[in-house]
């Protein structure tokens, strides 16, 4: 072991210490980061790196937030200690399921994906800083008679935050249920064209001639 002192304080190049620990000289920090103009920084426990000047650390008075749209990293930023996930699942596809001369093909609207609001997660404190994968759900497609896709599963860090994919339009003619992010696919009636997918994130497609795809989830990390 080093020198440990229990109490009192601790001076190099003096004999008058009045803090802690008082060097008196220069001081060599090597952690493999240091360089050239550099500058010493800490993050929210105190833990020192060197930086470049002018892009200090970040630490958890900091705030920003990064949309994925597709599968992908997500790596802390230093300094954060808690991030809160947002997501919905892909939505499912909606399906033709009767046809009748009279009335034509009536649908089956897919669901819109399941939504998760915020959901909060402490950050560990390790070196190097974690990394968390993040899988988007895929959108459900349209099938034939009766026949569709469910919609793919959302997730942050493999089962730590999962929104699971809408349901596939059924064998029955009606709208697909609805989330906090996506709405369900319309049953198309009377001849009507197939509905398709809205535009937004987790909406389940709409049933009718041919059926409409839905659309894929997505995963908001804030900080």
């Amino acid at each position: 072991y080093g020198l440990i002192v229990a109490h009192g304080n601790v001076g190099i190049g003096t004999t008058t210490p009045g803090q802690k620990l008082v060097v008196g000289g220069k001081v060599q920090i090597k952690d493999g980061t240091e360089g050239a103009n550099k500058v010493l920084t800490s993050d929210a426990n105190g833990i020192t790196r060197w930086e470049n000047a002018g892009t200090p650390s970040q630490d958890t008075s900091s705030h920003g937030k990064k949309l994925f749209t597709s599968n992908g990293t997500f790596t802390v930023p230093e300094g954060v200690t808690k991030v809160w996930i947002s997501m919905s699942g892909g939505g499912g596809g909606g399906t033709p399921n009767s046809y009748t001369p009279t009335v034509g093909w009536s649908g089956s609207g897919g669901s819109g994906g399941a939504s998760i609001m915020a959901r909060e997660i402490t950050v560990p404190s390790v070196n190097p800083l974690p990394s968390y994968q993040v899988v988007v759900g895929a959108a459900g497609l349209h099938g034939g008679y009766g026949v569709g896709t469910d919609g793919g599963s959302s997730s942050f860090g493999g089962n730590l935050v999962v929104a699971s994919g809408g349901m596939r339009g059924g064998s029955k003619s009606f709208d697909g249920g609805g989330s906090i992010f996506g709405s369900g696919g319309g049953g198309a009636v009377s001849g009507s064209t197939a509905l398709v997918g809205a535009n937004g994130s987790g909406f389940g497609g709409g049933g009718g001639t041919n059926g409409g795809n839905g659309t894929r989830g997505f995963v908001l990390v804030e900080w």
